[in-house]
């Protein structure tokens, strides 16, 4: 099915509406609608989101102990989070389970 320029300039428009950011390189890269599809609360959520909140709450506590103190920021952290959840994507099986 061909469509004419207008129609396309029109679909370009209403687009260019969708994914609307004040951020150039947010725009380019995240769209702004919602896959509501995506299962939320996946055992990765959990473990992952767990196993971090755990391990940073400790690091940080014990390195406030020190006389030299070493901050843990949270970019490193989110970064670190990032790689794990990447890993545990690829390794993990992608079926579904019913309890």
């Amino acid at each position: 099915m061909l469509i004419s320029d207008e129609e396309q300039t029109v679909l370009e428009e209403e687009q260019d509406e969708i994914n609307d950011s004040p951020v150039e390189e947010a725009k380019l890269t995240v769209p702004i609608t919602d896959d509501r599809t995506l299962p939320v609360l996946t055992f990765r959520t959990w473990v992952v989101g767990f196993t971090s909140c755990i391990l940073v709450a400790f690091l940080s506590r014990l390195f406030t102990y020190r006389q030299n103190q070493v901050p843990i920021t949270t970019v490193a952290i989110q970064i670190l989070i990032l790689l794990i959840g990447k890993l545990l994507e690829a390794t993990l099986p992608t079926g579904s389970f019913r309890i």
